[in-house]
């Protein structure tokens, strides 16, 4: 038998939780109603800041950053939304993301950040903060820069102000633009402010960042389906075979020259499973899933190489403008993809040659070795790129290793059941 104290206990329990779940249902509402985004900190970056090697990894000591900027950039941020359009270049490192991200830094009405990612990695990595806690800050940043509040990112106008110009232009051409007009110090700096940023952020229509530090698209869902933010997402790849070629070129990796020996070093294979795993996982995603559609666009680099003029107008029909491609793109687009200018990270060189220049580089069994890892060769059959048919294909041009780009199903509303 149950008794009544029992059943009075459990009376009690249940008047507990459930004016526990109308609290949380009345605060959920209020916030709703109030039209603001809050920006929490995740768990693992409020546990780092409780831990004491957090506080002294960045003291004064042990940083050229400033600690208080620093800290101020990681506390809960309240912003509105201003309904702006929002983009992020999703790609990987070495697949052509520099040059398409011209396309739209070219273009004055854009306001246009290259990897602000690195300003993170470089004020914490040095510090010994693990990759996973540099992710967790950058994406808290994200949402900040696209909604033009960078009252507390004084850490990142430091960084960018401690690059060389020619770096500036790059990485944050507007910045760039007001700079050189009105703030260079005698050592030839940028004296950037959060107020500068904010004002010529507010200014623009377009707000784009070029990232290669967030490998899976499902990082970027919370922003594309958050209604003031607006966001689209544009998802670079490249054929997994020269992307590994160029980035052992740019990471000075002796790995896959003539004295190779026929096996993917650990680090390369690591690199090739993320990279295919997650470019398979980011296109089914972005097909499929109905807060995307028409959020999404899927670019492979070898298009935009081959014919970045349709690129362009490919990117900007996307974003909704109508009136094509600005002068200043097309001038861009002209003046660089047939330049010959080489360079490893350079982005004024002939474009058509380059995308295949790996061909005449990469060991025929380096690039089968390749195909075989991790989902490589799934990925390849899925975007269109070739595998090797026989030991003399990579080496004749004449034979193809681009293909058409296979039919992508977009009929979301039959998956929409699958969404909660």
């Amino acid at each position: 038998m149950i008794s009544k104290s029992m059943m009075s206990g459990s009376r009690k329990h249940c008047f507990y939780f459930l004016g526990v779940l109308i609290f949380v249902a009345a605060w959920g509402f209020v916030s709703m109603r109030s039209g603001r985004i809050e920006i929490t900190p995740p768990r693992i970056l409020q546990t780092a800041r409780r831990n004491a090697s957090w506080r002294n990894a960045l003291s004064p000591e042990t940083t050229s950053m400033p600690v208080k900027s620093l800290r101020r950039s990681f506390s809960p941020t309240t912003v509105p939304g201003d309904g702006k359009q929002h983009v992020v270049i999703l790609a990987s490192m070495r697949t052509g993301s520099s040059f398409v991200g011209e396309l739209l830094a070219n273009n004055g009405d854009v306001f246009y950040l290259f990897e602000p990612g690195l300003a993170v990695h470089d004020a914490l990595r040095q510090n010994g903060l693990s990759p996973a806690v540099v992710e967790h800050v950058y994406l808290r940043m994200l949402p900040k820069i696209f909604l033009c509040d960078f009252s507390d990112l004084d850490f990142y106008m430091e960084w960018l102000a401690a690059r060389p110009l020619a770096d500036l232009l790059k990485m944050a051409p507007r910045l760039y633009d007001l700079c050189v007009l009105n703030s260079t110090d005698p050592k030839g700096r940028c004296v950037i402010t959060p107020e500068m940023a904010t004002e010529t952020c507010q200014k623009s229509d377009l707000i784009v960042i070029k990232s290669i530090r967030v490998p899976d698209i499902n990082l970027l869902l919370p922003m594309v389906e958050e209604k003031t933010i607006n966001l689209k997402v544009i998802h670079l790849v490249r054929d997994p075979r020269p992307m590994i070629a160029s980035r052992a070129e740019a990471l000075k990796w002796e790995v896959l020259d003539s004295k190779w020996n026929g096996v993917l070093p650990g680090k390369v294979q690591d690199v090739l499973c993320i990279y295919c795993k997650y470019n398979c996982q980011n296109l089914e995603l972005g097909t499929q899933r109905p807060s995307l559609k028409n959020r999404y666009m899927f670019l492979r680099y070898e298009d935009a190489a081959l014919n970045p003029r349709a690129a362009a107008l490919r990117i900007y029909r996307f974003l909704g403008r109508d009136g094509g491609v600005p002068d200043s793109v097309q001038e861009w687009i002209d003046s660089n993809t047939g330049a010959d200018k080489p360079g490893t990270y350079s982005t004024a060189r002939n474009s058509r040659e380059v995308y295949r220049k790996w061909r005449l580089t990469l060991p025929v069994e380096a690039a089968r070795a390749i195909e075989k890892t991790g989902q490589c060769r799934g990925m390849m059959a899925r975007m269109g790129y070739l595998t090797l048919e026989d030991k003399w294909h990579l080496r004749n041009m004449s034979r193809p290793l681009l293909g058409s780009l296979p039919p992508v199903n977009t009929d979301v509303e039959k998956y929409d059941w699958v969404w909660f």
